[in-house]
């Protein structure tokens, strides 16, 4: 649920890369509210570095962020999901790997 509830974060992002050539350093440069909230397990996102999409998630895994990397190859921008924090989240998300 919350790579799925942080897909408006990517795709504004992916945008923001394309028409723009280099990668938003804000939610607002995307286009997004500052540290817009998501509700259900997620509890917030925000920007991180090289467009980066980090997702805070809510209890029961409060603590743990992911972070949605992206990377350019000749089919457009990829998404990798990482996370750091108490986990485990490998159980959910099969393929989310720890920082």
């Amino acid at each position: 649920e919350a790579v799925q509830r942080a897909s408006m974060a990517r795709v504004a992002v992916a945008e923001f890369r394309m028409a723009n050539g280099a990668w938003p350093r804000t939610l607002e440069d995307a286009g997004l509210p500052p540290g817009a909230e998501l509700g259900g397990s997620v509890g917030m996102f925000a920007m991180g570095a090289e467009g980066a999409v980090e997702v805070q998630l809510a209890a029961p895994l409060a603590g743990t962020v992911l972070r949605l990397v992206p990377t350019e190859d000749g089919a457009g921008i990829q998404w990798a999901c990482r996370y750091r924090g108490p986990g485990p989240v490998e159980d959910v998300l099969t393929r989310c790997t720890r920082e």
